[in-house]
C-alpha cells in the first residue's frame, strides 16, 4: 500500500512540472528588449542591452543624459532624460504610459503604438510607418511631434490629427465645474466627497496650438534619423 501511495505522488509532482512551465511560459511572454541604454532602467533596476520588458515593467530614465530604447515587435519605443512610463499589451501593438518626461515611437503600421497620459492618448495612424514623440509639459499640457507619419491625439473621445513634419501643444482646461450645495441659512458651500466616490468629470475643453520644434523634439529627430539609419529601424 505504501508502494502504491509513493508512486501516486511521484506521478503528481511528475506531471506538475510538466504542466508548469507551459502555464509559466504562457503569463511571462516578453514585450521585446532592450536595444540601447544609457542610465536607464526597468523596475528600479538598472537596464541591460538585450535584458528582456514585460507588460507591466516599469520603466525610466536618469535625469541627466539618460535615454532608454526598446524593441517591441515591430515598434520601437524610446524614454529621454528623467522620463518614466509603464509597459502595457494591448490588441495588437504596445502601449507606454507615460507618467511625466517624454516618450516617443517608431512603427511601419502594422503594429499600432500608444503613448498614454493623463490627460490623453497619442497613437500611431496606420497603416503607414509613423515616428513621434510626446512630452508631457505639465499638468494639463502636452507637446506632440510628428516626425513622420500622422499621430491621432485622443483626449476624452476628442480626436485630432497631428499631420507629418508638425508639433503641437495640446492645453487641456481640467477644471470641472465648483459643485455646490446650499446650507441651512441659504448660502452655498463646496459638496464635500466621501473616499469612496466615483467622481465623474465633465467634457475637458482641448486648445491645440501649432508650434515650432522645441528642443525636446529636436532630440527627438536625432532620434528620428539614428533609427532610420540603425540596423534594428523598423
Amino acid at each position: 500500500m505504501r508502494c502504491i501511495s509513493q508512486g501516486i505522488l511521484a506521478a503528481a509532482l511528475l506531471g506538475s512540472l510538466c504542466i508548469a512551465p507551459a502555464w509559466g511560459g504562457a503569463a511571462s511572454k516578453p514585450l521585446g528588449s532592450v536595444i540601447q541604454t544609457v542610465g536607464g532602467s526597468i523596475d528600479s533596476v538598472n537596464a541591460s542591452v538585450g535584458a528582456s520588458v514585460f507588460s507591466g515593467d516599469a520603466i525610466g530614465t536618469q535625469s541627466v543624459a539618460g535615454r532608454l530604447r526598446l524593441r517591441l515587435g515591430v515598434a520601437q519605443v524610446f524614454l529621454l532624460a528623467d522620463s518614466t512610463a509603464t509597459l502595457e499589451d494591448i490588441p495588437g501593438g504596445v502601449a507606454a504610459n507615460l507618467t511625466y518626461g517624454t516618450a516617443g515611437f517608431s512603427t511601419s503600421g502594422s503594429e499600432p503604438v500608444e503613448i498614454r497620459t493623463v490627460n490623453g492618448i497619442v497613437r500611431s495612424k496606420g497603416p503607414e510607418e509613423s515616428y513621434g514623440q510626446v512630452m508631457i509639459a505639465g499638468p494639463h499640457e502636452l507637446i506632440v511631434t510628428s516626425f513622420r507619419g500622422a499621430l491621432d491625439v485622443d483626449v476624452d473621445g476628442e480626436v485630432r490629427t497631428v499631420n507629418d513634419g508638425q508639433s503641437y501643444r495640446v492645453v487641456v482646461d481640467d477644471d470641472p465645474a465648483e459643485q455646490t450645495t446650499t446650507d441651512d441659512s441659504g448660502g452655498s458651500k463646496r459638496m464635500k466627497q466621501n473616499a469612496g466616490d466615483i467622481r465623474v468629470r465633465r467634457r475637458r475643453p482641448v486648445v491645440f496650438y501649432l508650434i515650432i520644434f522645441g528642443a525636446a523634439a529636436l532630440l527627438g529627430y536625432f532620434y528620428y534619423h539614428h533609427l532610420n539609419e540603425s540596423p534594428s529601424a523598423p
